[in-house]
């Protein structure tokens, strides 16, 4: 059996080589980010590649992806980080604040504070940082969103509940006003309901060339696409972005394509630029 000693020494050493694994392994991933090396396997982000080919989980990756630019535009935290005097876990708290001008003082603060004291600091220079939104699971059914907002997205909140009580004649919760007020927004500006609204089959035409694309024939793609990137990775998962998404056509313009509803699909601004790139369909 061992001793406390031995087991207290084998913690160090573990311990040690845990912190050195984490600074190797920033090391590779700034070297990824550098050439873009995640572009060569698909992937249009450095944290999906993290999470998708190095199976990192999200907040690992989120974290490691945060320090790895970071630490290209401030040389001064990687080498914190090899020498063992920043742990990632300050490392990661100080990248959305620390700049060129201030890394002396926040580099400083995250060396020498503890988590909890690094994370009041950073309150009292910067109180957004604790508002952060966040979605937590409550029940299958429930979720718990926190969030900081303005005194006059407040008011404003406030005033939409007085309005609605007067109209339902009983008291409206913010959670009702929210959901009011989301689904009015996404009924008038959601391609998807416009598509499903607007869309009548025997409308869309076979386009002219040069013919900018037709109504018919983007509420068909959206309303096919659901306006999700259609790409997919090779091991058959699809992109899951949802934003800054182009129309891709399948048949370049240049070639004789035509902006039809089987020539066009949606895909995020970075594997439109991929497949654009090689060739590809």
């Amino acid at each position: 059996m061992q001793t406390a000693e031995e087991i207290h020494q084998q913690a160090k050493v573990k311990a040690k080589a845990f912190r050195t694994s984490q600074a190797e392994l920033l090391e590779i991933i700034i070297r990824i980010d550098r050439h873009k090396i995640y572009q060569k396997y698909e992937y249009r982000k450095l944290h999906t590649y993290c999470v998708k080919w190095l199976g990192l989980d999200d907040a690992e990756a989120y974290a490691l992806c945060g320090i790895a630019q970071k630490a290209q535009v401030i040389p001064e935290m990687k080498t914190l980080i090899d020498e063992g005097k920043l742990h990632v876990s300050n490392a990661r708290r100080i990248v959305p604040f620390i700049t060129p001008e201030n890394q002396t003082e926040w580099l400083e603060k995250a060396t020498t504070l503890t988590q909890t004291n690094l994370r009041r600091e950073i309150v009292t220079y910067y109180p957004e940082a604790e508002t952060k939104p966040r979605i937590k699971p409550i029940t299958q059914t429930r979720s718990k969103l926190e969030m900081g907002i303005s005194i006059e997205l407040e008011a404003k909140l406030k005033r939409l509940c007085d309005l609605l009580s007067q109209k339902t004649q009983r008291a409206v919760s913010m959670e009702e006003a929210l959901e009011t007020l989301t689904d009015s927004y996404l009924e008038k500006n959601d391609p998807i309901k416009k598509a499903e609204r607007n869309l009548c089959p025997d409308r869309i035409k076979t386009p002219k060339p040069g013919r900018a694309t037709s109504a018919q024939v983007i509420h068909a793609v959206n309303l096919r696409d659901q306006t999700q990137c259609v790409f997919r990775y090779s091991d058959g998962t699809r992109c899951e972005e949802r934003r800054w998404t182009d129309r891709h056509h399948w048949k370049e313009v240049a070639n004789g394509g035509l902006s039809t509803v089987d020539n066009l699909a949606t895909l995020c601004s970075g594997h439109h630029k991929y497949l654009h790139s090689r060739n590809l369909r």
